[in-house]
């Protein structure tokens, strides 16, 4: 099978091909959490989702740095920052623990929120920035 697109870099890459679907993807399992303790390690395991993620981010920047140039990782850079905000962890910390849901389903909520606000604005580059939202959520 062969699939065309729009390339960002020159060349010719070879490899595995995984099909994207914005509304698959966006589905997030949700579950009930079924005490406190169970509470306590779901935020535990958010805590070291976000860690890894931000490890995650780090990598992505630094390897675009070095084949691509500074400019272009900026973009991991201000994801990481927007992840690790501490009104949207804050928030998702509640989120679990109030509504006793587990990380994913409290995540993707969240950002949502941002994502439809930033797609909804009048701010061209806020509405483009909506993508950036997406990509830390499903992150």
């Amino acid at each position: 099978m062969e699939f065309k697109g729009l390339s960002i870099n020159s060349g010719a890459v070879t490899g595995m091909a995984c099909l994207y679907s914005n509304r698959r993807h966006k589905s997030v399992v949700q579950y009930a959490l079924a005490d406190e303790a169970a509470v306590k390690d779901e935020l535990a395991r958010f805590e070291q989702a976000v860690i890894a993620s931000s490890a995650q981010l780090d990598a992505v920047a630094a390897d675009v740095v070095k084949k691509i140039g500074m400019t272009e990782a900026e973009i991991f850079f201000a994801q990481k920052h927007i992840m690790n905000d501490p009104a949207i962890l804050s928030a998702i910390r509640k989120g679990i623990a109030e509504t006793m849901r587990n990380a994913e389903s409290v995540i993707a909520e969240e950002f949502e929120k941002y994502e439809n606000k930033f797609a909804a604005s009048d701010n061209e580059y806020l509405r483009q920035r909506s993508v950036d939202i997406g990509d830390i959520r499903r992150r």
